[in-house]
């Protein structure tokens, strides 16, 4: 059951329509959710390549989406070093922007990792379900960017709508259960869809 709209859903549900993104209610819609979320943002924003990452009951973010092998990589690298723009913006709430990796300060270990992702510009924007920061979406360049203040509003439009199908289908914690995108969902041992 869907808890009532409030003002912020009732203004992006138009952008939810618009995108063919259903409103989750199910653990099934999550999946399908999370896929096409994945799938049709780099297009929709203009960038090479998207990643989402998400806390677990721990506080440690883990990758759970992501639009394909080259932004996994770049999820997989800052988890390992648990460092990078994501982990950033997990902690300080605030969208990250880098133009370039390579010149970034501080982010050393990150850029030895993400040498065969071949990105190069990175925008990380908190993921929020309700008070609360539970992730990052990434999204991703392949040649150095300077990120526009449309395309920082952009992004963070798209992790709000992330943000409000998790809060409407919260079920526990984390496990990977990847789709054909890569992403993966909460999964508290039961299966709204049916199965197990």
């Amino acid at each position: 059951m869907t808890e009532p709209a409030t003002g912020s859903d009732e203004m992006l549900r138009p952008l939810i329509e618009l995108l063919g993104l259903p409103q989750p209610t199910l653990l099934s819609d999550l999946v399908t959710y999370l896929d096409r979320a994945m799938k049709k943002a780099p297009q929709l924003l203009g960038v090479d390549g998207v990643g989402l990452m998400l806390a677990d009951d721990f506080g440690r973010l883990r990758v759970v989406g992501f639009s394909d092998v080259f932004a996994a990589r770049v999820e997989e690298a800052q988890v390992a070093v648990d460092a990078g723009p994501g982990v950033e913006s997990y902690t300080t709430g605030e969208p990250v922007a880098v133009y370039d990796i390579n010149e970034q300060p501080g982010y050393g270990a990150l850029r030895e990792r993400m040498t065969t992702s071949g990105m190069r510009a990175l925008l990380s924007c908190p993921i929020h379900a309700g008070h609360a920061v539970i992730g990052h979406f990434n999204a991703a360049m392949r040649a150095p960017h300077t990120w526009t203040q449309a395309e920082i509003r952009a992004a963070e439009v798209y992790a709000e709508l992330i943000g409000l199908a998790l809060s409407a289908t919260s079920r526990g914690g984390w496990v990977e259960r990847p789709v054909s995108s890569g992403a993966a969902v909460p999964f508290d041992g039961t299966d709204d869809s049916g199965g197990h």
